[in-house]
């Protein structure tokens, strides 16, 4: 009893009163940049220094540390990096480091903010050691680029970072035995296509390539279309023909431009002229690609140094 009227006292006198019904309150750091969030209890307290970073168009948060601190006999919390001090009656942060920094600490002015970003962050990482994991057993799919996606079909983003923990452990685990068991429907169907190449029906190729993923993320039907051009090299032509312009890229790239062998069977077909064409022409393109990508770097460079020339 008398620990907790200290550090009630101790709270309400630096006005920390954003508390949860566990006696705990939470606080951040005043600036925007290098922000760090403390959630203090009476006898410790955990700070997490957060940061930013983007993965593709979208913008995630992560935990870069965090540090658990210990409340001493004199009211103040000494972590193994941080501590917490009182001075003129405010509390502060300081970071031990190379470069000592002092950062004075408010109450969380959005606690549903706060939330957000801390849950944000756990999920994410959770989220991608799943994914490093799933990839590691499934290699020919590509888990990491989902996670945004589920995050933001979340509904409790909100909820306090400890029951979000919870909840997301749980939730990551149901998606990796989901996404297991689909991999695992996905190699079956990839291997048994693949060793009966040579003797399947169109029918049945293209019927069971329909069960397939065709994205970029996996490549099981990679591996099978490619596995048909060298044993049936006339079904390539005709899955071509039988499909959308986004999968007929999708096989022409099933392809290596450098592979003699294949690229010698595909040519020696004989019809399909207007989809061999455009095949081949795709091949084309995708040879010059380093060098169009090569020749733009050199424009935007000698653009760089005109206007510098013109300009100084």
């Amino acid at each position: 009893m008398k620990n907790i009227l200290i550090v009630t006292f101790l709270l309400i006198q630096f006005d920390v009163l954003a508390q949860t019904d566990d006696n705990r309150v939470y606080m951040q750091t005043s600036k925007k940049v290098n922000r760090y969030y403390v959630d203090l209890g009476e006898m410790d307290a955990q700070v997490f220094e957060m940061e930013t970073f983007l993965h593709g168009p979208q913008m995630g948060y992560a935990i870069k540390d965090i540090d658990t601190l210990v409340r001493q006999s004199d009211g103040l919390y000494v972590g193994e990096k941080t501590k917490i001090i009182r001075k003129k009656n405010k509390l502060f942060l300081i970071r031990e480091s190379n470069k000592k920094k002092e950062m004075s600490l408010v109450n969380v002015a959005d606690r549903a903010a706060a939330n957000t970003q801390l849950n944000n962050s756990y999920y994410l990482d959770r989220y991608l050691t799943m994914s490093k994991e799933v990839n590691y057993t499934y290699p020919l799919w590509n888990a990491s680029w989902s996670r945004f996606d589920t995050w933001q079909r979340l509904s409790n983003k909100e909820i306090d970072h400890k029951a979000f923990r919870v909840f997301a452990d749980e939730r990551i685990k149901f998606i990796k035995d989901s996404v297991a068991d689909t991999q695992n429907r996905y190699t079956v169907l990839m291997n048994y296509l693949i060793q009966n190449a040579a003797i399947i029906s169109y029918i049945s190729l293209k019927d069971s390539l329909e069960k397939l993923p065709m994205d970029y993320l996996s490549s099981y039907s990679q591996k099978v279309v490619y596995t048909v051009a060298k044993e049936k090299p006339e079904f390539f032509f005709q899955l071509a023909e039988d499909s959308t312009p986004d999968r007929r890229d999708y096989i022409f790239n099933s392809i290596g431009i450098r592979d003699k062998e294949v690229l010698a069977k595909l040519r020696s077909v004989e019809g399909h002229s207007d989809m061999k064409k455009a095949f081949l022409k795709d091949i084309k393109f995708r040879r010059r690609m380093p060098f169009i990508a090569a020749g733009l770097v050199l424009v935007e460079c000698a653009a760089i140094v005109f206007l510098v020339v013109v300009i100084f």
